[in-house]
């Protein structure tokens, strides 16, 4: 593993062959899952409207209600294209200040998963066969794109971008992300502003 502090990349060399309806309480504990080694996975990006205690999180559905959230570090939402239809298959687009607000996002029973946990994932991977590798990671290819701290979309059906719990520096968190290139799917771990839109999946306590 290489680190390169100064644009914030952690490049973990592994390569891969290779939403459910809104809520406004967290999903249940009956989610569909996949074990993959020792860790749990929901299959699905996550589609909440609320954290764990019932406050609603707010939707951004213009860019300036984007930009705004950024400015006041507030928790936010959006649709990819701002598109309901998005939803249904992509579920939402979180900023990093609902990933890491104390309401707790996730699942009850469930966790957004830190820096050191997709490591775990990427570790266990590197270890199987490429058959293997195929398997486990069929659900990953929702290739959901990602809001920019601009507002702009971008990169539907080309990338997967996932939030990790963990910060990284000011207005920065770790995230995970997986892009399709000559039909093989490339994960890499990355430092992002908090202000873009990246979707969520979640672990097992």
């Amino acid at each position: 593993m290489k680190t390169f502090r100064g644009c914030y990349w952690i490049i973990i060399g592994i390569t891969f062959f290779g939403c459910m309806g809104s809520k406004t309480q967290n999903p249940s504990s009956d989610e569909e899952t996949r074990q993959i080694g020792a860790q749990v996975w929901i299959t699905k990006n996550l589609d909440v409207l609320a954290f764990q205690n019932g406050d609603t999180i707010k939707q951004a559905t213009t860019i300036k209600q984007w930009l705004e959230a950024a400015q006041k570090k507030e928790p936010a939402w959006c649709y990819f294209n701002n598109d309901p239809e998005m939803g249904k298959k992509y579920g939402k687009l979180y900023n990093c200040y609902a990933v890491m607000d104390p309401r707790e996002l996730a699942p009850a029973g469930y966790h957004i998963p830190s820096e050191e946990e997709w490591n775990v994932l990427y570790d266990f991977l590197d270890q199987q066969n490429e058959s293997k590798k195929k398997e486990f990671f069929a659900f990953w290819k929702q290739l959901s794109g990602y809001r920019n701290h601009n507002g702009d979309f971008l990169d539907l059906g080309k990338s997967g971008n996932y939030w990790s719990s963990t910060p990284y520096l000011n207005n920065l968190s770790w995230n995970s992300s997986f892009t399709e290139h000559d039909n093989t799917m490339q994960m890499h771990i990355q430092a992002s502003d908090c202000p873009i839109g990246f979707s969520v999946r979640c672990v097992k306590n």
